[in-house]
């Protein structure tokens, strides 16, 4: 009974700090007459325990601790990276900068040169026959010279748009047609419909027009001289 009592006493002690100890270690219920040995093993399974509480608190510090460091490795490592980039960027100051500045100074110029050409290369409905939609012989002529003569960067062929939208595709289908005739080293044409007009008038009046400009011109030849003045003097 004495031996007894006494573990009693050092597994659940009174006073000071007794409370927090019961807490942490499993109450041993110490019956009258028990057995010596058993209350031994009730008062090392109540060590075990507490060591692995200690056990798990000391895995939690480490992971915590971990979990900072690594934190603060890479708070590090990105106020460094931003430091160099800020670095590198005032050291190639203000070249970074210009070529933005060039490309969009160029830009309205391009598009212009795009604009010119897409008006050079345009066909209206003078270029076509009124009653097939084929090409006249104008329109083959204005056609192998984009094919042949052209950049080949701006060798596209623009069709002005009809107010029917089936004599329009019969158009580009003639200029597809005969500009893979006429295209060198087997260049495959594009031809698009365009919202532009064109601003010709047809061969026929062209033609018309130089041959009474040449028929009317007169002779060059200087005029006759004239006697009458001298004999006057």
């Amino acid at each position: 009974m004495r031996a007894e009592k006494v573990l009693a006493d050092r597994l659940c002690p009174t006073g000071r700090g007794g409370s927090a100890l019961r807490d942490l270690q499993p109450t041993v219920l110490v019956e009258p007459g028990g057995d010596a040995a058993r209350a031994r093993r009730s008062a090392a399974s109540g060590e075990s325990f507490a060591m692995r509480c200690t056990i798990k608190a000391a895995l939690l510090a480490v992971v915590v601790l971990g979990v900072s460091s690594s934190a603060s490795a890479v708070w590090v490592d990105t106020a460094v990276d931003y430091i160099g980039t800020g670095r590198q960027r005032n050291a190639d100051w203000p070249w970074p900068y210009m070529c933005p500045d060039r490309m969009a100074v160029r830009q309205p110029f391009e598009m212009m040169i795009c604009n010119g050409w897409r008006r050079q290369n345009l066909l209206g409905s003078h270029h076509f026959d009124h009653e097939s939609n084929k090409l006249n012989t104008a329109g083959q002529l204005q056609v192998q010279w984009i094919m042949t003569q052209a950049p080949q960067a701006h060798r596209q062929i623009f069709i002005e748009q009809s107010i029917s939208p089936t004599v329009t595709a019969q158009r580009i289908a003639s200029a597809q047609d005969f500009a893979r005739r006429v295209a060198i080293d087997g260049e495959s044409p594009q031809v698009f419909d365009s919202h532009l007009m064109a601003e010709g008038r047809p061969a026929a009046i062209v033609n018309v027009t130089n041959v009474r400009f040449l028929e009317s011109m007169p002779a060059p030849v200087l005029p006759e001289r004239d006697n009458s003045t001298f004999d006057s003097d």
